[in-house]
């Protein structure tokens, strides 16, 4: 494999700046630095390993991890877990959209 061309890409402002060095070829972020007036951050890609079967044995690794979806919690009745940890009904008509631990609603209702 030939070694990528980088390209950067370098943005700056009054107290910031962004500067991204990308590997075209691989279509592939190679650092990324951002310097603002209260944060610095700074990535740096350490190892590029491109062998199919590895890549496949993680994603295989991850999908064997149980997993709730957060549209699916409301629905599932039936998992003790989720229904301690959610109060479940139905949002009136009307209602403000903002309720307390106890399901109840808190603000005014909307005049119809």
């Amino acid at each position: 494999m030939e070694k990528p061309v980088k390209k950067s890409f370098n943005l700056s402002k009054k107290k910031s700046g962004l500067l991204i060095e990308w590997m075209p070829q691989l279509k592939l972020i190679k650092s990324f630095q951002f310097k603002g007036q209260q944060r610095q951050e700074s990535w740096q890609l350490i190892e590029l390993d491109t062998q199919a079967a590895k890549t496949e044995a993680y994603f295989d690794k991850l999908y064997t991890y149980q997993s709730t979806e957060y549209a699916d919690i409301g629905d599932d009745h039936t998992d003790e877990f989720f229904a301690k940890m959610l109060t479940l009904g139905f949002v009136e008509g009307g209602a403000s959209g903002f309720y307390n631990d106890k399901g109840e609603i808190i603000g005014n209702h909307h005049n119809e």
